[in-house]
């Protein structure tokens, strides 16, 4: 099975059938390279844990960033077609934003508030 480029259609790169997680991450105040609290190393590490991981912001801060970046036209459905094309058992939203958590709702996904991301993800 092949990741699909949101933007573009191309097929990006072999995934795994099926993911324990699907994280995705809003950059500007949520990653340290947007000035949040997430370290974008540990970010990176969680890929070697089974977990998809995406960050969907247009912010220029994350688009050289190494991971898959979605620049949404609309948050909501960038996230909804995520969800259609990668499988698996969750799938979690961070930002830092109420709006943020609303679009994760709005889409059907779990929310973590950046500031929380760190002490959650040790425990999952």
């Amino acid at each position: 099975m092949f990741g699909v480029c949101l933007s573009c259609g191309k097929q990006v790169a072999p995934l795994p059938s099926r993911f324990t997680a699907v994280l995705a991450f809003d950059c500007d105040g949520t990653l340290d390279v947007g000035g949040g609290p997430v370290p974008l190393s540990l970010v990176k590490s969680l890929s070697s844990m089974g977990l998809a991981v995406y960050i969907v912001s247009s912010s220029r801060a994350c688009a050289n960033c190494g991971l898959p970046v979605y620049a949404p036209y609309d948050r909501v459905s960038t996230l909804m077609d995520l969800k259609r094309v990668v499988e698996a058992d969750r799938y979690i939203y961070v930002g830092d934003l109420p709006g943020d958590a609303e679009a994760a709702r709005q889409a059907g996904w779990e929310f973590i508030y950046a500031k929380d991301f760190t002490r959650w993800v040790s425990t999952f």
